[in-house]
């Protein structure tokens, strides 16, 4: 739990000086940095790097965060890559919607953007699938009813 939370940035790998000094004394120090840094480097290989994947995006979603970022109603490191891998596998169509949406939203006042990005391509995508679904009933019903007429 404890490395998803910092994967997603809600909580970080800091020692403070109480522990270094506390009851174990200071010989743990060196310890407790192996460990940290060790965690650091499982979360990195484990969601990879966010700047390749903003670099994975298209041209276009790359402008549309990068606009975002300069008006202020994102900052680096608001979305993280887990809504940038997410984006990625949107459709053009679909990322469009996504942003629609995501400005559609009073930004000043959204504390976790990331979580609202992430609630909006989930529900984009749950459409997406819904409209598909309907589409291939429609065609199974089609056929059958092509064949009872055969």
């Amino acid at each position: 739990l404890l490395l998803h939370k910092i994967a997603v940035g809600h909580a970080t790998l800091i020692e403070s000086d109480d522990e270094d000094n506390g009851k174990n004394g200071k010989g743990e120090s060196s310890e407790k940095k192996l460990e940290r840094s060790k965690a650091e480097k499982t979360i990195s290989l484990v969601l990879g790097d966010i700047a390749k994947a903003k670099n994975e995006l298209s041209e276009i979603t790359q402008n549309k965060l990068q606009l975002l970022t300069d008006q202020g109603f994102l900052r680096e490191g608001d979305l993280d890559i887990f809504e940038l891998k997410m984006l990625k596998s949107l459709t053009p169509e679909q990322q469009v919607e996504t942003f629609r949406c995501f400005e559609g939203a009073d930004l000043k006042k959204v504390a976790n953007k990331s979580g609202l990005m992430s609630g909006i391509m989930r529900r984009i995508a749950q459409d997406a699938r819904k409209q598909q679904d309907a589409q291939i009933a429609a065609a199974a019903e089609e056929s059958n009813h092509n064949e009872v007429q055969e």
